[in-house]
């Protein structure tokens, strides 16, 4: 497994370079992005058009991302934040959820309330590393 490197910067840019990246046709590709910390949409975006679909992000022993199916920024500062994405069919498959078996606003509803809980404890993570 590789890891990633966040760096930080004097003018509130960090550079997350994340080196283990699996794109949309399963080949391992190294990125490295850069974010204004006042501008999560637009690194979310950035994320979003590489078509990231698994990741590793890993800042020494205490940050630790290996879920698949999901693209990721991540707001370093005094509150954490971290945004997500996911895809819908692989999430629905992995929490034993399929399109016959709850209608469509059920899943939907499955879906975010398991991704909150994933992010929730991702935060609390962030939030130890940082204090």
């Amino acid at each position: 497994m590789s890891k990633g490197d966040i760096t930080y910067f004097k003018n509130n840019e960090y550079r997350l370079k994340i080196l283990l990246l699996v794109n949309e046709k399963g080949e391992k590709a190294k990125k490295e992005l850069r974010k204004d910390i006042d501008n999560d949409y637009q690194f979310y975006n950035q994320l979003k058009t590489m078509k990231i679909r698994g990741f590793i992000v890993e800042e020494g022993d205490g940050l630790s991302i290996t879920k698949q199916g999901y693209e990721v920024a991540i707001k370093l500062g005094r509150e954490a934040t971290l945004i997500a994405d996911y895809y819908r069919s692989e999430m629905m498959e992995k929490l034993g959820v399929y399109k016959n078996e709850m209608p469509e606003m059920e899943q939907e509803q499955s879906i975010k309330r398991q991704t909150i809980r994933l992010l929730e404890g991702f935060k609390k993570s962030l939030d130890r590393l940082i204090k």
